[in-house]
């Protein structure tokens, strides 16, 4: 039993609860009682002032609100009690979300005199839940990632020390291997450890990426020299394959960028080409200036990539080993980083393939121009 006093402090905190709105209506939709939530609600939606014994629904205008309205009231007028969250966010830039509490009302003989409607503002419950959601998808993408790529290395390593491990083994016991033989698997092993260390670098560039332990300088960088020596540790392998090489860009052209990314970039589509292009094949390197940026593309005729894999190539998830034309190790760990620095350079990366016919690998990045001098200017002063 609540004294006077007390009830009337309590309905106090209910007519001017600014986080709550309540009203109470009778069978015919009618008022018996509302707090000024929803007083101000009416008024603000509807432009209706609103007092006691008005019919709420009459104030509706819109015919769907209405009849969804009265779909509600009428449960609880039939004796159930329900919560519903609705998004009244409507044209708003800002989402709203309220929950609805619906009940009867009842006499003291236990019939139903009318039903009570109780709005709370749930909007910062949902949103919070909405990002909650949002990190836990993205966890999962990136926890799905990580073993995609655990599942690259134990692959990878597991293969090349087993065939490695096979060839040392013939070669140490069996005497009379016969010297061609022997040179065909010294140079098996040989590219199978080069290939190997290729890959225990991206690892490597991959892990201090991921852990933001790579710092990004930009500078002036002389494109064709960046080039040059972005190759160079890929040209022997070239060359036993016996490819033509063409690089054709401006040795003036300067781009912006950092020195040890972009030589990354350069160098792991350069040695992507290389593997996938069979013996006497041809690789073409040449730059092209667009406005301010400068399109650098790796352009080969090898085996070329499916159609269905070519929006996958660059997601760790979806990445898988692959053998060059001369039975080479990958892992796709190279044109993933390619991807990621291409970004931490503010370039993109863009790749266009045809099976049997060859692939072509863009990479976009900012010229030295009046710009980026300005940048290396504010820096310097700062």
């Amino acid at each position: 039993m609540i004294s006077n006093n007390n009830e009337s402090i309590f309905k106090s905190i209910l007519i001017d609860h600014k986080d709550i709105v309540m009203f109470a209506l009778d069978h015919d939709f009618k008022y018996l009682g509302f707090n000024n939530g929803h007083k101000q609600i009416m008024k603000k939606f509807w432009n209706a002032d609103i007092k006691i014994g008005d019919n709420m629904l009459s104030f509706v205008k819109n015919e769907n609100e209405r009849d969804k309205a009265k779909k509600l009231f009428n449960r609880a007028l039939k004796g159930e009690n329900f919560t519903i969250i609705e998004d009244y966010s409507g044209e708003s830039a800002k989402a709203l979300y309220w929950e609805l509490n619906h009940s009867p009302i009842l006499n003291a003989d236990k019939t139903i005199k009318g039903l009570s409607v109780i709005l709370t503002d749930k909007t910062e419950f949902i949103e919070n839940q909405q990002k909650l959601d949002e990190i836990k998808k993205q966890l999962e993408q990136e926890l799905k990632a990580k073993n995609k790529f655990f599942s690259i290395v134990s692959h990878n390593l597991k293969n090349v020390l087993y065939g490695n491990l096979l060839m040392s083994e013939t070669l140490s016991k069996n005497g009379q291997i016969d010297k061609d033989k022997k040179i065909t698997f010294i140079d098996r092993i040989y590219i199978s450890n080069k290939s190997t260390y290729n890959f225990l670098k991206n690892l490597l560039d991959w892990s201090k990426s991921e852990q933001g332990e790579i710092k990004i300088k930009k500078e002036a960088l002389n494109l064709y020299d960046l080039t040059t020596d972005a190759i160079a540790p890929y040209l022997a392998m070239g060359k036993a394959k016996k490819l033509t090489l063409e690089i054709i860009i401006n040795k003036k052209d300067v781009i912006f960028g950092d020195k040890y990314t972009i030589e990354n970039i350069i160098g792991n589509l350069f040695n992507n080409a290389v593997k996938f292009t069979p013996n006497n094949g041809k690789i073409t390197i040449y730059g092209r200036k667009t406005a301010n940026y400068m399109d650098i593309t790796i352009k080969d005729n090898g085996v070329g990539i499916a159609e269905d894999r070519l929006s996958k190539i660059f997601n760790i998830d979806e990445s898988h080993s692959t053998l060059g034309t001369n039975k080479e190790e990958g892992s796709g760990l190279g044109l993933i980083l390619c991807k990621e620095f291409s970004k931490k350079n503010n370039g993109t990366i863009n790749i266009s393939s045809e099976v049997n016919v060859g692939s072509s690998f863009s990479l976009k990045l900012p010229v030295f121009c009046q710009e980026t001098k300005k940048q290396l200017s504010n820096i310097a002063r700062n």
